[in-house]
This record gives structure tokens, C-alpha cells and sequence, in this order.
């Protein structure tokens, strides 16, 4: 066998685990038929996938945004004036710019603000317009996982323009012998308004920002709304059964074995169009094929892709004609060799096999020394 990929370890719990962690930040409450059709999908922090104009956003592994087609991962474009792809809401890109603290010799503001961009998608070398939200005294709009601190942000369509919410939660450092206590928490939120046709912005009302810590796994609790159906898996007679309602039926009007066994996972797309598939390879090639992927339609049943991968699932979309799904971060070096980058990989959904693969951001987690909050 060939080298073992080291630093992960997906199992049917933990892939659950990222379903409700990474998948539900972005498809979780969507049940309603009269919501409106999504112009970009939320992969996982820092990309966003653009069917409408055949490509995907993400964070450069070294800073910045760059643009890459669907069908081949080629660069459309890149830019220095923003960090974190975070929405596309018509014509823009929002996305957010990188804290001064990170940036060499800016000087650091106190309090520092959260600056969001809007990229011009139509002529993605021009300036973008830039919006500053006020943050509390101390509170940093970092970019990337900290051991002290998180910082997130949601964004989302509101008339003419965009909601940006955001959350802070300070824990201090971690003890400093086991069996320590950590320090308190220290939570603070807040949102803005932006409008894209005048270019200003607003304070938001109070918003209940809906944090991972709130979020279930949608095919867990209620049959989820796939965009003309609703549809939900269940357990019959040791098969896999998906079925399928329409908007105002009380009974199914489809149901089809999507497998023969109880998969070790099955998880909807973050889009809730699709469903993956996923069961071990007793005797694969290598490591790097472990599981066997199948993906099929939510509202339908209908295969649709199939590959194999060295993780049991992925948060994943389908779009542009080629199955997107995010690469842990991983090692071909065996223990002792460092992590490298996620990625974002592109297989083609008539032959499974790999097309692209590229690194992106957000980096690994960082120590910072803890703000000064008053």
C-alpha cells in the first residue's frame, strides 16, 4: 500500500459531526417552499460556489480571493482587497477584508473595525466598495480559527442589499495545568445592513445570531424542502429508503432504495439537492480510496455521481456539471509530517474521476495574544 493519509480520522460519528457543524450553517431551516432560490452556495467557511456564473470563490492559501472555473479549476481572477468570500448577492461579491492587525505594517485600530467589501463581479480588478461596521473595544475580526478566541460571521439577502451579522466569543487561554478550569466565556454580536443599490449602510435590528452550537442535522429531525420537494431518508428492512412528498401531500409519492444495506453514512448536500452515500471498501487499492461515494438526487433517487475518497463524507455541492466537495486537512508524510491546507477538489460526475484540486485558506489555528477587554 502506498502512503497513509495522517490527521484525520472520519468515522460515521464524526462525519455526522461535520454534517451539523458545517452543512447546517448553510442549509438548516430552509423548509419552505417559498423561500427564494440561492445565486451562490455557502461550501464551508471562505467558499462559495456560483453556479450561475460557473465558478467558485475562496480564500488564496496565502490571502486574498481568488476566482476558479467549475470545469477545469483555471483562475478567472484574483484580488488583494479582500479575504473571506463570504456571499453573492447579484452582481457583487461580498466578502471580508483582511484585519489590519494581520496586514504588514498597517497600523492597528482600536476599537478595530469588521470592513466588508463588495466586489464588483462584472470587473473584479476595479476597487471594491468598502463598508467599516463598528466592533466593541477589544473584539478582533480575526480571519481563521483561534485557540482563544472565534469570530464568525453569516451574511444574508435582505431587499436590495445584505445583512451581516457577526459573533465574538472570547474563552482566554487555555489552562495552563489539567485539571484547570478555563476561563469564563464572553460572548458579543451584533449585525449591519448593507444596500447595494445606494452603497450605505445601516444598523441591523437585534439579530439571534443562529450559531453552530444551535444547529441540528436537518435529515435527522423532519423531512427537509430539496427546491420542489420534500424528501427524507428512513430504514426499511435493512435498505436505505428515500422518499419523497410533494409540497401539500401528506403521503409520499415516491419511494425508491437508494442502497441495499445501511450505509456507514448517508448526508444531504449543502444545498439540500443531493445525497451522498458513502460504505467502506473492504480491500481498497490504497488509502487514498477507501470509501466509495455514491451521490443521487434528493428529490428523486437518481444517481448522479460516484467516486471514491480517502474520508467516508465531505461537506459537498453538485454544480456546473462536476461534484465540489471540501479535502480535510492531511498529511502523505505519514505521523510526524505537518498538516497541510484543506482543499477544494472537483470530480466529474460521468467518470468520478478527479479533475482539480486546490488549497485555500482559512489557516490553522493560531495563538493571539488575548485582546484587552474592558
Amino acid at each position: 500500500m502506498g502512503s497513509r493519509p495522517t490527521g484525520f480520522t472520519f468515522t460515521a460519528a464524526t462525519s455526522v459531526a461535520v454534517a451539523v457543524l458545517t452543512l447546517a450553517l448553510f442549509a438548516a431551516g430552509r423548509t419552505a417552499a417559498s423561500e427564494p432560490e440561492p445565486t451562490s452556495i455557502r461550501l464551508r467557511d471562505g467558499v462559495i460556489v456560483d453556479p450561475e456564473r460557473s465558478a467558485v470563490y475562496l480564500m488564496a492559501e496565502n490571502g486574498g480571493v481568488e476566482a476558479l472555473a467549475l470545469a477545469d479549476g483555471a483562475e478567472l481572477w484574483s484580488s488583494a482587497k479582500a479575504a473571506r468570500p463570504l456571499l453573492v448577492a447579484g452582481s457583487y461579491l461580498i466578502a471580508q477584508v483582511e484585519p489590519a492587525a494581520r496586514m504588514p505594517g498597517a497600523p492597528v485600530r482600536e476599537p478595530e473595525p469588521l470592513v466588508i467589501a463588495a466586489i464588483d463581479l462584472e470587473a473584479p480588478d476595479g476597487d471594491p466598495r468598502r463598508f467599516e461596521i463598528p466592533l466593541p473595544h477589544g473584539v478582533r475580526p480575526h480571519i481563521g480559527p483561534r485557540l482563544e478566541s472565534r469570530f464568525e460571521l453569516e451574511v444574508e439577502r435582505i431587499g436590495t442589499g445584505v445583512r451581516v451579522a457577526w459573533n465574538w466569543t472570547f474563552t482566554g487561554p487555555p489552562p495552563a495545568r489539567p485539571g484547570e478550569l478555563p476561563a469564563a466565556r464572553e460572548r458579543r454580536e451584533g449585525s449591519a445592513d448593507i444596500d447595494l443599490e445606494s452603497m450605505k449602510m445601516a444598523a441591523a435590528p437585534p439579530f439571534a445570531f443562529p450559531g453552530q452550537w444551535t444547529r441540528t442535522h436537518p435529515m435527522a429531525v423532519a423531512p427537509v424542502w430539496t427546491g420542489n420537494a420534500y424528501a427524507a431518508t428512513s430504514v426499511d428492512d435493512g435498505k436505505l429508503l428515500l422518499s419523497v412528498w410533494a409540497a401539500n401531500a401528506s403521503e409520499p409519492s415516491t419511494s425508491v432504495v437508494v442502497s441495499e444495506r445501511v450505509p456507514l453514512v448517508h448526508l444531504p448536500s449543502v444545498d439540500l439537492r443531493h445525497l451522498l452515500i458513502s460504505e467502506r471498501i473492504p480491500e481498497p487499492e490504497d488509502d487514498w480510496t477507501r470509501y466509495a461515494w455514491t451521490v443521487v438526487a434528493l428529490d428523486t433517487g437518481e444517481r448522479v455521481a460516484g467516486t471514491r475518497f480517502f474520508t467516508s463524507a465531505a461537506p459537498f455541492v453538485v454544480a456546473g456539471g462536476r461534484l465540489i466537495h471540501e479535502v480535510p486537512p492531511h498529511s502523505r508524510g505519514g505521523a510526524q509530517a505537518a498538516l497541510g491546507p484543506p482543499s477544494i477538489r472537483a470530480v466529474d460526475l460521468a467518470t468520478g474521476r478527479a479533475l482539480w484540486n486546490k488549497p485555500t485558506g482559512p489557516p490553522s489555528i493560531v495563538r493571539t495574544p488575548p485582546p484587552a477587554v474592558p
